[in-house]
């Protein structure tokens, strides 16, 4: 029986998922997109940076200007979060040029070193949701690790973004992200015997070398075109932990990231950000943790009817491997 329950389950999930996807289809072809909001995560100098287990999280320096360059050249509203969302409350378009809003997740290093410079040069109001655990050095970045012991272990595919099998495991165990990474990393090296890795010991030393420091996040508050968003604390997958959880992790991040920066944290990006992660559940829940605007994640363009939900607003999450002249 608890079978044939999950299973309803993930059918009904799907079902949902192809819904929204039909709806997204039906906008693209009965009404023009008024802008995008754009998701990075690692911007690096050259391809050769590019982890290629897990390519569709990098961009390199050249991708991003390049974009911005294409993007003001074609006349395009750079707008902030804030700038958006007060344009949306005051039921304003704009009609003349299309807008663009850059975001970026998690926290890592080489936005601070790569990107931050770009932004900054060309007068890009950007958004950096920060996943609390970041600075904090406490994250458990499970795609990294995995991806590393793929590697290591010769079971990599190439033709693979980090095998939606392990995603799924990870995703489905909520907050229990530790104990479901040893599971999966057990199971990766359970034939390779030379191999023996300590999970946590693993993870503090690759924390300490990708994972943004507090001292620079503090440095890029400082400019007025950033504005610092929360991306919870431990980025689990919302939709499997309890409503408790969900809310507690919401509240913390949104806490600690104020207490730490000393700044208003208003705005919310969902860890993932997918339909198999966040749900209708997850969007109330953002708005009674007190903050004024929620994102996911996918590659969704805006149009009129996404501003009738500040709290499920789409983005589009660039990839280098992504043309540019496709994307508009």
């Amino acid at each position: 029986m608890d079978k044939i329950n999950k299973s309803c389950y993930e059918s009904r999930r799907y079902i949902d998922y192809l819904a929204k996807e039909f709806l997204n289809l039906r906008n693209n072809i009965f009404s023009k997109n008024i802008g995008v909001i754009f998701t990075l995560h690692h911007v690096v100098k050259s391809i050769d940076e590019i982890d290629s287990g897990i390519a569709p999280l990098y961009i390199t320096i050249n991708y991003l200007e390049e974009i911005i360059r294409f993007c003001k050249k074609r006349g395009y509203a750079f707008l902030s979060i804030d700038e958006l969302i007060y344009e949306i409350e005051k039921n304003r378009y704009h009609k003349n040029n299309k807008i663009i809003i850059v975001t970026i997740d998690d926290g890592y290093k080489d936005i601070y070193k790569n990107a931050y410079p770009v932004l900054k040069y060309y007068k890009v109001p950007f958004t950096l949701y920060v996943a609390a655990s970041f600075p904090d050095k406490k994250a458990i970045i499970w795609w990294h690790i995995i991806n590393k012991i793929l590697h290591e272990t010769g079971r990599y595919n190439k033709q693979m973004f980090l095998p939606h099998k392990y995603y799924k495991k990870i995703l489905k165990h909520g907050k229990n992200q530790k104990f479901a990474l040893e599971k999966v990393v057990n199971n990766i090296i359970s034939k390779e015997k030379k191999i023996d890795i300590d999970c946590e010991h693993f993870n503090s030393k690759l924390s300490e070398s990708i994972l943004i420091d507090c001292d620079d996040l503090k440095e890029m508050v400082k400019d007025p075109l950033c504005t610092i968003g929360s991306h919870g604390y431990w980025h689990f997958g919302l939709r499997y932990a309890s409503a408790f959880q969900v809310y507690r992790d919401m509240l913390v991040s949104k806490r600690i990231l104020e207490k730490n920066l000393n700044i208003k944290v208003d705005h919310y990006a969902y860890p993932y950000g997918t339909p198999y992660s966040v749900g209708p559940r997850e969007f109330k829940l953002a708005c009674l943790s007190g903050y004024k605007s929620a994102v996911t994640n996918g590659k969704e363009y805006l149009y009129h009817s996404n501003y009738k939900n500040l709290f499920c607003l789409p983005r589009y999450m660039l990839s280098e491997a992504d043309p540019i002249k496709n994307i508009f």
